[in-house]
């Protein structure tokens, strides 16, 4: 409600009208053309995607073993990438929080476990990888358009697939965005998720719809961090 503010221009008749301050900054010439300077605040947007570079700055200083952090957009030679920064807290005693780390992954565990059961108890779901669901944006909460989803998930397939991927490990599965589309390419594809729902959900549809590369792929349920048992130095892209 706060980007609403009275209208400055408006006329008798427009009595009570507003305008939204979208947080451009711009400059009216004498001419009546106005020239845009940038922004007002640190909203960015990135491979068609709104973000908010105060909002990851802010989850940064959520961990309890960061005293500052700093989000910004670095042009490198594989084209614009978002960079964080982040100082240690020097009396720190550099121990991790598990409790707090188990507390967060249990978190993301619960919410793909319930989406991903709702789909079996309903028997309705996206055909497989294109399932886009949960991806909301963290500007305004709402689900980010399939377009500008499909466009990121060209994106990120063009750059792994230039980098000629035969034993791939991908951490975080989901609904298989990912895996649908460079699998088909490769020797070994190890897919792991924290969910065992979404683990479950994607072995079975790949063997109900029979699909010809099947057996080179192979789902584990566990957290990120859990490594235990994969072979060190056998995969070629992570």
């Amino acid at each position: 409600a706060e980007r609403f503010v009275a209208n400055p221009h408006g006329g008798p008749d427009d009595s009570g009208s507003r305008m939204y301050r979208t947080g451009d900054l711009a400059r009216w010439n004498s001419d009546g053309t106005l020239d845009y300077l940038g922004r007002a605040d640190t909203q960015i947007k990135l491979r068609g995607q709104r973000i908010e570079l105060g909002e990851i700055e802010s989850a940064l200083l959520a961990c309890p073993q960061v005293s500052q952090a700093a989000a910004t957009v670095h042009q490198g030679t594989g084209g614009a990438q978002l960079v964080g920064y982040i100082t240690f807290e020097h009396a720190t005693d550099g121990k991790r929080d598990t409790a707090h780390d188990a507390e967060i992954v249990g978190e993301w565990q619960d919410i793909y476990d319930e989406l991903y059961a709702a789909d079996d108890a309903e028997g309705e779901a996206p055909e497989f990888g294109s399932d886009f669901r949960g991806w909301n944006s963290s500007y305004t909460g709402e689900p980010i358009p399939l377009a500008e989803m499909e466009q990121w998930r060209a994106a990120t397939v063009d750059r792994i697939m230039e980098l000629h991927p035969r034993r791939v490990l991908e951490i975080g599965a989901g609904s298989g965005l990912i895996l649908s589309q460079i699998a088909p390419h490769c020797e070994q594809y190890v897919a792991t998720d924290v969910s065992s729902a979404a683990v479950d959900k994607l072995a079975r549809s790949l063997q109900q719809l029979q699909i010809p590369w099947r057996d080179r792929v192979e789902f584990l349920a566990r957290a990120a961090h859990v490594t235990d048992g994969l072979p060190r130095g056998h995969f070629d892209t992570i």
